[in-house]
């Protein structure tokens, strides 16, 4: 982060907290962002002295309907979002190059798992729109996005779907390397659950 390093610190005890915080390591100080959050992604803009996180409560239960927040790590201000479909978030996400937009996950169900929707935040206004088009299936409760670095498109997948999405106007189309009707994680060696970003050729 701009002013230091993210960390997070816990225990193994029932009853302990986790804590997320910057730690500045010319002066060992620490600024506690929050107790019981788990980070999804964090930004600093080149040269800023603040930096961005997004983060859910650990406490959470899979499913429940439980706002995400993004801190502005210099102010410690926190714009809250909640979802559309009333279920939550799945852990994972991406700002992208520039900070102003979030790409997050809604799960679709109540049960935290199975099924999510990518969306889009406006990082300073909280405001968030759909991707329809990109719905997919996962194990469990996290997910990935990766912007590429012109910050108009990002790649996303899950447990069999990959997509390239247009983040200004949320269409998409597949990406996959192998061609097949076999794209699932477990039996393919497709992109799903990992992102490359490959160099323009010279």
């Amino acid at each position: 982060m701009a002013s230091g390093i993210l960390v997070e610190s816990g225990g193994q005890a029932a009853r302990a907290h986790t804590v997320l915080a910057v730690w500045d390591p010319k002066t060992g100080a620490l600024k506690v962002i929050g107790k019981d959050i788990e980070a999804i992604a964090a930004y600093t803009q080149p040269g800023a002295r603040y930096g961005l996180l997004a983060w859910l409560p650990t406490r959470c239960s899979a499913g429940q309907n439980c706002p995400l927040r993004i801190t502005n790590t210099a102010t410690v201000s926190t714009e809250t979002v909640r979802s559309p479909l009333h279920h939550g978030f799945a852990i994972g996400g991406a700002f992208s190059p520039g900070g102003k937009k979030l790409a997050v996950f809604v799960n679709r169900n109540f049960l935290g798992t199975g099924a999510v929707q990518l969306a889009m935040v406006d990082a300073g206004t909280g405001a968030m729109r759909l991707a329809g088009a990109v719905r997919l299936g996962i194990g469990e409760d996290r997910v990935w996005a990766l912007w590429l670095p012109d910050g108009r498109h990002l790649l996303t997948g899950g447990a069999v779907s990959s997509y390239v999405v247009n983040a200004a106007t949320l269409s998409t189309r597949p990406l996959y390397f192998i061609h097949g009707p076999d794209h699932y994680i477990e039996t393919s060696q497709d992109i799903n659950y990992s992102a490359a970003v490959v160099p323009p050729r010279q």
